[in-house]
């Protein structure tokens, strides 16, 4: 992904349990416990659904899947309510 200034944003591959969920005006803030590095906020747009089981992140789920390493705000209304890692793509358990 092209950022401006000629700089570019790297991917990553996360993993772990989504802890819980804030909704936002695109989509949701997952609060996510990632192995030996504790809770990680990403940021799961709408209509980005998994590979086959189709399900919206949800509390319990487990995902796995590649993130971009900058952080975009979750806005509900006007209101910024945290930030997150863009999620590229991922798979989940139902």
């Amino acid at each position: 992904m092209a950022m401006p200034f000629g700089g570019k944003v790297k991917s990553v591959p996360f993993g772990g349990k989504v802890k819980s969920v804030q909704p936002c005006n695109n989509g949701m803030l997952l609060y996510v416990t990632v192995p030996l590095k504790g809770v990680l906020t990403f940021i799961w747009n709408t209509g980005n659904l998994p590979y086959l089981s189709h399900v919206v992140p949800h509390p319990a789920q487990v995902l796995l899947g590649r993130a971009l390493m900058a952080p975009v705000p979750c806005t509900l209304g006007t209101t910024v309510v945290g930030s997150g890692f863009p999620i590229i793509f991922h798979g989940s358990s139902i």
